[in-house]
Order: structure tokens, then sequence, then C-alpha cells
């Protein structure tokens, strides 16, 4: 008989910064700040600011360690919410919607069902983030939020900027 610890640790290996991962935090995002549309850059940031809300001086308890070099999520993700949003849009969790102003996401109704079937406490958690999240920054426009990032990265657990300049 296999060793069922050895099993576990096995199929979830992939799950952290996975598509599956990132998703499940973005239906969280979109629920929280429904039933505005948003851009692929302001889900990076806001990503950022549900794991790292310990960053801002009123926010809520980060839901992850303040880890070193932790502003590169910032620089990583974008490459993972790509997938992430592609895996969410095939479960028709999110809509996407083309307008002018570009490609922008959002909740829709399965989004709010999901969210409320979760009971567990790391989706409680979830779920007062975003809604800080949109308390905070869902009036800001984009230049507002951008220049917030800007300002503060070095703060962020920048250290990978200052490493990078460095090794240049």
């Amino acid at each position: 008989m296999e060793d069922l610890g050895n099993i576990f640790e096995t199929r979830n290996a992939n799950v952290f910064n996975s598509p599956l991962e990132i998703g499940f935090r973005t239906l969280f995002v979109l629920n929280g700040i429904s039933p505005t549309e948003v851009d692929f850059n302001r889900l990076v940031i806001y990503d950022y600011f549900l794991l790292n809300s310990s960053d801002f001086p009123n926010g809520p308890k980060s839901l992850h360690p303040p880890i070193p070099h932790r502003s590169a999520q910032i620089i990583i993700k974008p490459l993972i919410l790509k997938d992430a949003l592609v895996l969410m849009r095939s479960k028709e969790l999110i809509d996407i919607v083309f307008s002018v102003e570009g490609i922008k996401y959002k909740a829709n109704n399965l989004t709010k069902k999901f969210i409320e079937l979760q009971e567990n406490e790391y989706s409680k958690k979830l779920i007062e983030s975003s809604k800080w999240i949109n308390d905070q920054f869902g009036n800001f426009s984009d230049e507002q939020l951008n220049t917030l990032v800007e300002n503060n990265i070095p703060s962020w657990g920048g250290e990978f900027i200052y490493e990078s300049l460095i090794r240049g």
C-alpha cells in the first residue's frame, strides 16, 4: 500500500502559485469589487494587496507571511494570472467584457454562489481582505494605483529590486 502522505504531497505540490490558486483568489477579488469591471493590471495589483495587506498601515493582517522579495510578485504574477483567468472563465466563474477601453474582468452570479459555498477560515479572510481592497482602492484611477505601487515597491519587500540593480 502506497504511503498516503506522499500521495497527498505529490497531488498538491503544484497548487502553490498555480493558475488554480491565483484564479481562486481572483474570484474573491472580483466578487469583492462587484459589479465593477477591472483590467488585467488592476487584478495583478489587487492580488498583491490581497496577499500582503499588512504592507499598508491600516490594512488587515496579510494572508501570507511577509517574505523577502515579495514585491517581485507584481512582476511574476502576470504570467500565471493569464492562465488563471482562462481557467476561471472556462468554468464560467467570471465574465470577460470587451469594450473600447479594452478587456475587463468581472464577477458573475456563479462567482457569488461559488464564494458563498466557501466556509473555511482562509476564504473568510479572503472575503474580508477583498472588501478592504474595494473600500481602500476602488475609487483610485489607474494612474493613482500605479503611482502608489511605484512609490511603495521598495518598502514592500523590495530587496528584489535592489539586488537586481547590484547584480545588474
